[in-house]
């Protein structure tokens, strides 16, 4: 929360920040639905985990 990015006063949009932050957030909900998967379910792995998937194919690909 201390970056630059999330200032609001004269700072610029951090395109490739933004693209980082999406990366982090979408493998760390996939990492999730894999361990739930793992350990209570595998069908949450497909209710988590596919949307997280298809958002982070679609989020490299748009790249």
């Amino acid at each position: 929360m201390i970056s630059p990015a999330f200032r609001r006063h004269g700072a610029r949009r951090d395109p490739a920040f933004a693209f980082q932050l999406k990366l982090f957030f979408l493998v760390c909900v996939t990492i999730a639905a894999i361990y739930g998967a793992w350990s209570v379910k595998p069908r949450i792995l497909f209710i988590q985990g596919g949307p997280a998937i298809f958002a982070l194919v679609l989020t490299v690909l748009a790249s």
